[in-house]
């Protein structure tokens, strides 16, 4: 569907199915930050109770623990950017197409609603 009678009609279909796994993504990887938190609060909690027996044992666990945690940050910051990009290229197109289908004067309908409301 890239051309009809009135003009250049852009097909969002594969974009919205993009958009809806990377949404499933962004809701998954905030899943697993979450679960992440949690390992890290309890990692803090050991090492106020001592649960440690060597400082080298602290270390490698703390260090595994900023490892996961800037993993699971940079993963989730990826899929935010993606998503956004996107999203704002499926409202792009479906602007572009609203008008090839006769969409006339879209902001000043929508700021005579303001006026109305």
């Amino acid at each position: 569907m890239s051309q009809t009678s009135q003009g250049d009609f852009k097909d969002t279909k594969g974009l919205t199915e993009w958009i809806k796994w990377s949404l499933y993504a962004y809701i998954a990887i905030s899943v697993i930050a979450v679960i992440s938190g949690t390992l890290e609060r309890q990692l803090l909690l050991d090492f106020q109770n001592g649960v440690y027996s060597s400082q080298e044992l602290a270390v490698a666990a703390a260090t595994a623990s900023d490892k996961r945690q800037t993993l699971v940050g940079f993963i989730q910051i990826f899929i935010f950017v993606v998503s956004g990009i996107l999203i704002l290229t499926w409202i792009y197109r479906a602007n572009h197409n609203a008008y090839q289908l006769g969409a006339k004067k879209i902001r000043a309908v929508h700021k005579d609603e303001k006026q109305r409301g």
